[in-house]
Formats: C-alpha cells, sequence, structure tokens
C-alpha cells in the first residue's frame, strides 16, 4: 500500500508541474501579446475624458488622498506616477498597460479556481482577443482600473473556495484512508478466524477417543457408554505364538567313516 500512496504522490506532482508550466505559458501569452499591440500600435495615449488633465492637478496638491470611489482612487494613483515620473502622457499609456496585462492574469486565475482551467483559458482567451479591450490602452479612462479590482475580487474568492475544498478532499481522503485500514485489519481477522474455524472443525470431525471397558471418553471429556451389539460377532482374537522343533537333520548321504575303511583304489 505504501507503494502505491508514494507512486500516486509522484504522478500527482507531475500533473501539478505539468499545470504550473501551462500556466505560465499562458501568462506569458497574455503580457507578450499586450506588449507586442503597444509597440506596434503606433498610437499614444489620449486624453479624451479628462483625467489626464485631473490628475496633473491632483499631482500638484500635497496631501491629496482618494476621496471617494473608484474614479478617483485613479486620479490619485495618476497624480502619484506623474509627480515620480513627470508630466508625460506617453507613461500614462505604459501603466494603462501595465493594469490590463494584470487584471487579464488575475481574471484567468480567478476564473480557474472558481470554474476550471478550461473556463479560464476560455474567458481570458477571448477578452484577448477583442479589438475594444486593446484599444483601452490607449484611452486614458478607468475602465481597466475597474477591471483589476474586479479580478482580484475573483482571486480572492477562489483562494477561499480552495481553501475549503481542500479541507474537505483532506477530511474525505482521511476517512478513505481509515476505512481502508479497517477494512484490511478486518479482513485479516476475518481470514484468520476462517482458518481457526477450519481446524477445530476438522480436529472435531477427526476427535481422539480413549476406550475402557464398554466406554468412550471423547476430546471434551464427555464420557458415553457403548451398548451391547444384539448382532452376532466373530470370537474374540486370541494372541498365539508359534515355534519349531528342530533338533538338527541327518541327510541321506551323511556316512560316517570308520577307522578301518580305506579309500585307496
Amino acid at each position: 500500500m505504501r507503494m502505491m500512496m508514494c507512486r500516486r504522490y509522484i504522478i500527482t506532482g507531475m500533473n501539478k508541474a505539468g499545470k504550473w508550466l501551462l500556466n505560465l505559458f499562458w501568462v506569458c501569452v497574455i503580457g507578450g501579446s499586450r506588449i507586442l499591440y503597444f509597440l506596434n500600435a503606433g498610437k499614444t495615449a489620449a486624453d479624451t475624458y479628462g483625467y489626464f488633465e485631473l490628475a496633473v492637478k491632483r499631482a500638484w496638491e500635497s496631501g491629496q488622498g482618494p476621496r471617494a470611489g473608484l474614479n478617483d482612487a485613479y486620479v490619485w494613483t495618476l497624480s502619484w506616477l506623474l509627480r515620480l515620473m513627470g508630466n508625460r502622457i506617453e507613461l500614462v499609456g505604459v501603466y494603462q498597460l501595465v493594469i490590463q496585462i494584470l487584471w487579464l492574469v488575475l481574471l484567468f486565475a480567478g476564473v480557474s479556481m472558481l470554474l476550471g482551467k478550461k473556463a479560464g483559458f476560455l474567458l481570458s482567451g477571448a477578452l484577448l482577443i477583442l479589438p475594444w479591450v486593446m484599444r483601452t490602452i490607449f484611452v486614458i479612462s478607468p475602465e481597466n482600473y475597474y477591471m483589476l479590482h474586479f479580478s482580484l475580487f475573483l482571486v480572492i474568492l477562489g483562494i477561499a473556495a480552495g481553501k475549503k475544498k481542500n479541507t474537505v478532499i483532506a477530511a474525505g481522503r482521511g476517512m478513505a484512508e481509515n476505512n481502508l485500514e479497517e477494512d484490511t485489519i478486518k479482513t485479516r481477522n476475518k481470514m484468520t478466524d476462517t482458518k481457526e474455524e477450519k481446524t477445530a472443525k476438522e480436529q472435531a470431525q477427526q476427535p481422539s477417543e480413549e476406550e475402557e471397558e464398554g466406554y468412550v471418553i471423547t476430546k471434551d471429556g464427555r464420557k458415553v457408554k457403548l451398548f451391547d451389539s444384539p448382532l452376532p460377532l466373530p470370537p474374540k482374537h486370541v494372541k498365539k505364538s508359534m515355534g519349531f522343533d528342530f533338533n538338527g537333520l541327518k541327510d541321506d548321504f551323511d556316512y560316517q567313516v570308520e577307522g578301518k575303511d580305506e579309500f585307496d583304489v
């Protein structure tokens, strides 16, 4: 059983490594596609809705944090970017690019945790190729900022759901292993009991008995009297012994030699 568990752990580790490599490849696809589009689009960021102008004004106001809502938080982050890097609108395009890559990756991770890898690949891949999503990189507006927070919320939900799922799976796996061990012990005990019962049955079928003058004493200590048979029985065997009356043999060809006999011819 330990060999099976080690083999299962090795296979599980290999599957996890393959999944991580696939996820890393998809993250590279998301980042690479966005960077290539940004470099080859030939566009610059446009302040269509006046957020850049508002961020420039906010950049010179000291001690002003986000007042209310994600719109104001977006302007506040832009003001800090401009305060650190200068009032260049091209920097806002790079900022939009980074935000879009982040929310696409987080969206893929969150949906994969909640609905599975196939749903994560499908949704993130569909948004990856939509033209209007690409064009938002060059439009200074909080749409990408909204999607960043939404994707982050999905990741938090996915982590919470994953912890609960792992707890349930660990509890179920522990119960399954305990049940397996109990079944194994029961099976071994049953096999042992069966062997003992079989041995006892065989011994019971061939009990050792002792005979004493018309009685039989069984193995369990019972003394059973034997009844005389009404049928005629053969006479009891009488022990006999045989001997031989042998005093030596005298053959006919024996000839007693006397002293007067001569054998010269």
